[in-house]
């Protein structure tokens, strides 16, 4: 036997290797679960959800149907949930209108609405709110903000299908009239503006003015020191004293 048999061979085995690696994955895997074990659970928050507003009759209907319809396609309900939303939605005389719905019979979305429409946006109105617009005067005191805006609502009642151009030009026919002011509604016409934006901008700017101008003239006016000085040095002719003129003189009978 040479001496070179008696040297041991060194191999390519990474068996030590191996297995030390698998312990240490297994230990960090065991470490990692661990921990992905203790944390706390992540709450994922409803994102887009818009709760609907309440109803008793006393507002528009029809502006109140756009804004469930509105709040009913962000919440993607369906009709079945829709149904049960506005029946939860309603308040004073819109729920007494629901009062002989059965609640194991509930009606289809497209009932309710129609049964609502036909107690708070009748069509057989129009007449009712075309009087009532030609009626419309502004009160004393009464905000132009607020007059439009009641004009607007008549007018959306009185022509619920008439195109936005046309209730807008109504409506800004009916505020020039319901001014019951020559000189604010002569202004309007001045400007040369047909819409009830336009109207409205242009009397509220119109009566700021009339009342800056108000308030200025009736503030006292000053007088001068020139003017104090050359009354302090006035004679009078009557009794020869100064301070005074003679239509001014006390001692005068």
């Amino acid at each position: 036997m040479s001496v070179l048999d008696k040297i041991p061979k060194v191999t390519n085995d990474c068996s030590c290797e191996n297995t030390s690696s698998n312990v240490t994955n297994k230990v960090c895997g065991s470490s990692e679960s661990n921990q992905l074990s203790n944390r706390e659970p992540v709450c994922i928050e409803t994102i887009g959800y818009t709760k609907p507003s309440i109803f008793d009759g006393s507002t528009n209907w029809l502006e109140y149907k756009l804004h469930f319809e509105a709040v009913a396609k962000l919440n993607n309900w369906s009709e079945d949930i829709k149904v049960l939303k506005l029946i939860t939605c309603m308040n004073g005389a819109a729920l007494s209108t629901l009062a002989d719905i059965e609640i194991d019979n509930i009606p289809t979305y497209c009932y309710l609405v129609k049964l609502l429409t036909k107690r708070f946006a009748p069509e057989n109105l129009t007449d009712v709110y075309m009087s009532q617009i030609d009626a419309c005067v502004r009160k004393p005191g009464q905000p132009l903000q607020e007059l439009a805006d009641n004009i607007k609502r008549l007018v959306r009642m009185a022509y619920p299908s008439a195109s936005l151009d046309t209730r807008d030009y109504l409506t800004y026919r009916a505020f020039r009239k319901a001014l019951n002011d020559h000189d604010l509604e002569l202004a309007i016409v001045q400007s040369n503006v047909e819409t009830i934006d336009g109207a409205l901008y242009c009397a509220l700017k119109c009566e700021t003015f009339r009342a800056r101008e108000k308030k200025f003239r009736q503030q006292p006016k000053s007088e001068t020191s020139v003017c104090i000085n050359a009354k302090a040095n006035q004679t009078c002719y009557f009794c020869n004293e100064k301070g005074h003129a003679i239509r001014d003189c006390p001692k005068r009978t």
